[in-house]
């Protein structure tokens, strides 16, 4: 996944990474400048005024920072999907028939058009975002290291756990999305057939419009049982 995202442009994973660290470490500046804010109002110092200064300059600056990695992301989300997209009609061109004789042909196929690049996107985001909990956490760690340590053990226990159960529930995620390819090309196929128009008179003939309906239902309901038990984790 990281190599093709580097086809597209050679420093995405390092500003993805970088992105996660200056976002991981925004929280624990902006607690220790609220820190020493109410300290100099406690002191009735007028540093109070520039730490207040300094801790909307950081707000702004994440903010800022947040839309501008919001809208690189959007950008290399649409041009990964379109490379995906190229590349899956690339290796198509090179496929004989006796390929698409084959079920798994199709599943392949089916599985690389459902998961995309927004998938991929969204699996690479997940890292991400876990990496950058682990950030804020590891450095709001190292305050709470001067204050107690009995804290601190614990503060250290609670995120190594979170990244091992968010890493389980995204493979798992992905598992699920990959031995689900024959269902959700069924769905694919039942949705084309009772929409395009082709096959109207034979669905009319042989009254299959409810069996097409229960079959879907039936897909779909199984699909999102399985969906809503990832989300439940």
């Amino acid at each position: 996944m990281l190599f093709l995202l580097s086809k597209i442009s050679k420093f995405t994973i390092v500003i993805i990474i970088l992105s996660g660290i200056i976002q991981g470490f925004i929280p624990t500046v902006m607690l220790i400048i609220s820190k020493y804010t109410l300290n100099e109002v406690q002191n009735l110092d007028s540093k109070a005024i520039l730490f207040a200064l300094v801790g909307i300059f950081v707000k702004i600056f994440s903010l800022v920072f947040g839309k501008l990695y919001g809208y690189y992301i959007s950008k290399i989300s649409l041009l990964f999907d379109n490379m995906i997209s190229v590349m899956i009609l690339e290796k198509s061109s090179e496929l004989g028939m006796k390929d698409y004789d084959s079920k798994n042909t199709y599943d392949i196929i089916t599985r690389a058009q459902m998961q995309g690049a927004s998938s991929i996107i969204t699996y690479i985001d997940s890292y991400i975002n876990t990496f950058k909990e682990i950030i804020t956490i590891l450095s709001n760690m190292i305050i709470i290291l001067v204050y107690n340590k009995l804290i601190f053990v614990v503060v250290l226990v609670l995120p190594i756990i979170d990244y091992y159960f968010s890493i389980k529930i995204v493979k798992e995620q992905y598992t699920i999305i990959k031995n689900r390819t024959i269902e959700d090309r069924k769905l694919w196929y039942i949705k084309y057939i009772a929409t395009m128009g082709n096959t109207f008179k034979e669905l009319e003939i042989f009254s299959l419009w409810n069996h097409l309906i229960s079959s879907y239902k039936s897909i779909s309901s199984k699909i999102i049982s399985q969906d809503l038990k990832i989300h439940k984790k």
